[in-house]
């Protein structure tokens, strides 16, 4: 696993811009580099949701526009839920069921910062209008990390689905990259489209719109 230093050189060139953002990334580079090892070690299918997921479809080509994500949140099917905890509490890590997920903490860690494990097929909340999506990972880089990430359209179907105020700014990221697709609109299901063109509104009521004086 890479210092700090060598994560910034290896990243930035060695340019500190914002020595927050930078702490920031690297902690959740550090947290894939220790469990996606231990994951991909179980041998069942799983793939990496939320922030991380999100960042890892920006970091390639649209790096300005990534941010510092939360705990890393992974999909699998509940069948495959015990071999995971096993492998995990193995290495040192504890894990506890929570509403709607099932938690890895780390040593010493506050729950509220856990890893979460959500399911397949299965809704996190009562009001989301659809299931969870079923486990198709694509693999992508994170920081020089190969992880398994929800591929695009689910991901976005998944940010409709929760749809907390989180949600709607990392579609509105999404958008700006140009990475929701006229054709991935056009597939969205129907009870998803009003949520999809209220988060264009709120797109739109986000921009400016004071002139301002030569």
């Amino acid at each position: 696993m890479k210092t700090f230093e060598e994560f910034v050189v290896a990243q930035m060139g060695g340019r500190i811009g914002n020595m927050a953002y930078e702490r920031g990334m690297y902690a959740a580079y550090c947290r894939a580099f220790e469990v996606v090892p231990i994951m991909d070690g179980v041998g069942v299918p799983y793939q990496v949701v939320g922030g991380v997921a999100v960042n890892a479809y920006l970091l390639r080509e649209h790096r300005d526009l990534t941010f510092v994500p939360g705990p890393i949140d992974f999909l699998l099917e509940r069948e495959h839920l015990a071999l995971v905890v096993a492998a995990v509490e193995r290495e040192g890590y504890a894990t506890q069921k929570a509403l709607g997920s099932h938690d890895i903490i780390c040593p010493g860690q506050h729950t509220a910062l856990a890893m979460h494990i959500i399911f397949a097929r299965e809704r996190t909340k009562s009001t989301q209008p659809l299931v969870n999506p079923e486990v198709r990972p694509e693999r992508k880089d994170f920081f020089g990390v190969s992880i398994p990430v929800i591929p695009l359209d689910d991901l976005i179907l998944m940010k409709l689905t929760s749809f907390r105020p989180k949600d709607v700014v990392y579609l509105q990221t999404l958008a700006d990259a140009g990475l929701i697709t006229e054709q991935i609109v056009d597939s969205l299901p129907e009870v998803l489209r009003p949520r999809w063109e209220h988060a264009k509104r709120q797109f739109l009521e986000s921009l400016p719109d004071v002139e301002q004086p030569d």
